[in-house]
């Protein structure tokens, strides 16, 4: 999530009809069919959906502030490589200039542009996913780790760690909050601990849900890499299942989560002992969450500001909020 304040300016480029002459602008290098650059949603980025020789694509663009460009060039780069060993992914083009991402000045800073081709398909919905698309979905997670396993981690030195993804909830953590601090030292003490070999960690997707897959005739593609960390192959399971179970750690007997399983190890090797382990990673997840929205939430609640901005705000402060009371309580979730 970018900060709010940045994505107000960014939205203020947006007229009625989802048109954007900043967008066009970013497009230059590309070229774009005339009338078909349309808002598509901003978050961490900003995303817009347009035609190019009447194929459907996306741009998207971020403030350097956000995301530098060693860190999106990490992230193509993995694009490329997974393409290249035959994993199904949004395949980034290359500008004009030969180029995948273009740096440009405009009114609201420096931005980093990129273009991707859309990926055609369906994204079902998480309740109503049949036990065939869970196993896919698992099988899908198993063959990228399988290939992402050959790609030794230090390849990709602008991905962050668990100790960055700590690093940033301990910058957010107020003066008075002890217990936040208390759950950042447990949780880094028991990631110490754990075993780093390329078997069990490495570079993951951070985000395999099912809002960023697109199944096409059974094949599951997967987008937005743009989170992708060095952590463990387990913790990425976790992270891809958390809205299923309502960021808990799941039954080991539940129907679904052996679904999953069998999926993924249908692709790759599992170490079911990594699966005690879980919880701990929710932990994680959830305490670079809290770093995450603190940093996003810097408009404050009674401002000037457009209602869809002031509402998002709010919304963003709760969840927050309910973070931090799971932590006061003990509660190992992620909401």
């Amino acid at each position: 999530m970018m900060k709010l304040s940045l994505m107000n300016q960014l939205i203020q480029t947006v007229d009625g009809q989802g048109r954007s002459p900043l967008a066009e602008r970013l497009l230059q290098p590309w070229g774009f069919d005339p009338g078909t650059v349309k808002f598509f949603r901003a978050s961490a980025n900003c995303l817009f959906v347009f035609r190019r020789q009447g194929r459907r694509c996306f741009l998207r663009f971020n403030h350097l502030e956000e995301r530098g460009n060693d860190s999106v060039g990490d992230e193509l780069r993995l694009h490329q490589e997974l393409l290249a060993q035959g994993i199904p992914v949004a395949r980034p083009i290359p500008s004009s200039g030969g180029n995948l991402i273009e740096a440009q000045e405009t009114a609201v800073g420096p931005v980093l542009a990129v273009v991707f081709e859309a990926l055609e398909g369906e994204q079902p919905d998480l309740a109503e996913m049949t036990e065939g698309q869970v196993e896919q979905w698992g099988a899908a997670l198993g063959r990228l780790h399988r290939v992402l396993k050959t790609l030794p981690a230090d390849r990709w030195p602008n991905r962050p760690s668990w100790k960055d993804l700590l690093r940033l909830a301990e910058s957010q953590a107020a003066p008075d909050e002890s217990y936040l601090r208390e759950e950042i030292d447990k949780v880094a003490q028991l990631l110490a601990a754990l075993p780093t070999d390329s078997e069990r960690a490495g570079l993951i997707h951070f985000d395999f849900e099912t809002d960023n897959l697109v199944w096409n005739d059974g094949e599951v593609a997967a987008l937005d890499f743009d989170d992708s960390a060095r952590l463990w192959y387990v913790a990425d399971i976790i992270f891809a299942l958390r809205d299923l179970y309502s960021g808990r750690a799941p039954d080991p007997g539940d129907p679904s989560f052996q679904r999953f399983l069998r999926g993924y190890r249908s692709e790759t090797k599992l170490d079911d002992a990594m699966l005690a382990h879980l919880p701990v990673f929710i932990r994680l997840h959830r305490l670079f969450f809290i770093g995450r929205l603190r940093r996003a939430v810097d408009i404050a609640g009674d401002a000037d500001l457009p209602d869809w901005l002031l509402k998002l705000g709010g919304k963003l402060r709760g969840r927050i909020d309910a973070y931090c009371a799971d932590i006061r309580d003990g509660a190992v979730i992620v909401r």
